[in-house]
C-alpha cells in the first residue's frame, strides 16, 4: 500500500530533499515524491505492507527534525 507524506515549510527542493533523506532512514521506502512552491509543501510517498509497518515507520520519523513539520500522513 502506498502512503502519503504531506511536510509544511518546503520554501524549495533543498527543504524536500532533508525530508527525503530523514523519511529514507526511518525506514521509508520512498517511491515518489514531489515539491510545490506555491503552496510550500513536500509530499513524499512511501512503500509500506501493512499498517503496522506504517505504525513502526511513523514513529521512527517522529524522532527526526522533519517530523516538526509534518502536516499529514494518509
Amino acid at each position: 500500500m502506498i502512503k502519503t507524506l504531506v511536510f509544511g515549510e518546503c520554501d524549495h527542493g533543498g527543504d524536500l530533499d532533508t525530508y527525503v533523506w530523514e523519511v529514507a532512514n526511518s525506514g521509508g521506502r520512498i517511491v515518489g515524491k514531489r515539491f510545490n512552491p506555491r503552496q510550500k509543501i513536500g509530499v513524499i510517498e512511501i512503500h509500506v505492507d501493512n499498517e503496522q509497518e506504517f505504525t513502526s515507520f511513523m514513529d521512527k520519523l517522529k524522532t527526526k527534525d522533519s517530523s516538526f513539520f509534518l502536516r499529514n500522513a494518509r
